[in-house]
């Protein structure tokens, strides 16, 4: 049951994945960074039946096609009597640009002739940037 009773001391741990480093955080309301590993923030009080926005930033290190990156979250506040709600976690895939490329062309030619080759290359994963054909 949703009362409008304010929340009081309330504490917010986010235990980024291995790896995982802590860049920034930014809020709506004011909180306050007590740590970064694991980012735990304590945001004080809210009025009852408010809400916030805490938007974390953090930098995935250089992991192999695939990866699953586990990112938890627990709040905790004085008072709360309904605990089941209180933990979270979202999955992240690590993905890359995964490129290739073939050529196809004819298998002779004559003396001054002109030939044409044919190249085909394919993205899988993430959009890649850069690419160069030489």
């Amino acid at each position: 049951m949703v009362t409008s009773a304010d929340g009081l001391n309330i504490i917010i741990t986010d235990t980024l994945p291995a790896g995982v480093t802590y860049v920034s955080f930014s809020s709506i309301l004011p909180v306050t960074l007590t740590s970064s590993s694991p980012v735990v923030s304590d945001a004080g009080s809210l009025a009852g039946l408010g809400s916030n926005v805490i938007t974390l930033t953090a930098n995935v290190p250089a992991l192999p096609f695939g990866t699953q990156l586990i990112n938890t979250v627990a709040i905790t506040c004085t008072g709360d009597t309904v605990v089941g709600n209180n933990e979270d976690e979202w999955t992240t895939t690590v993905v890359g640009s995964e490129i290739s490329v073939a050529k196809a062309g004819p298998a002779f030619a004559l003396p001054g002739e002109t030939i044409a080759y044919t190249l085909t290359y394919t993205v899988l994963g993430d959009p890649a940037q850069g690419v160069f054909l030489t």
